[in-house]
């Protein structure tokens, strides 16, 4: 079974204005339409990953900014086993990977790159894992790009 495309309302998807209140750090990326769109996270997910280690760090700056900007990026909106129908994930393959110590290392076969990213464009999660098409399927409600 492969996925089908589906159109995304990203009228819903906008800066909460309440955001620029608080201590955020923005990147730049772009939306399911392939429009330019800025992200926030958190300074304190920042501080909190940089206090992890100098490989954490470098996958922030590095490969999360990398996936929300790419065009080629996948992007899925909904998470199924979490009930979470407006958030997004963007899928993409960075140009590297980091180890703990902050050293480039090999990206294996069939990993990828995951950003979530709530309805108000707050970058929230990321990760690295070995995926399949079906996995996907049952993991995302729908395929935007």
């Amino acid at each position: 079974m492969s996925i089908v495309l589906k159109s995304l309302e990203t009228s819903k998807l906008c800066i909460n204005s309440t955001l620029i209140n608080r201590s955020h750090h923005f990147l730049n990326g772009l939306s399911p339409g392939r429009e330019k769109w800025e992200f926030a996270i958190t300074m304190g997910k920042v501080t909190h990953t940089s206090n992890i280690s100098k490989g954490a760090l470098n996958t922030l700056a590095d490969c999360v900014q990398s996936v929300i900007a790419d065009s080629n990026a996948r992007v899925f909106q909904g998470i199924k086993r979490d009930g979470i129908e407006e958030g997004l994930c963007y899928l993409g393959l960075p140009p590297t990977r980091y180890n703990a110590h902050g050293d480039k290392i090999g990206i294996a076969n069939q990993d990828e790159f995951f950003v979530f990213v709530n309805h108000d464009r707050e970058i929230y999660h990321w990760l690295w894992e070995t995926v399949s098409a079906s996995d996907l399927e049952n993991r995302f409600l729908r395929r935007v790009r």
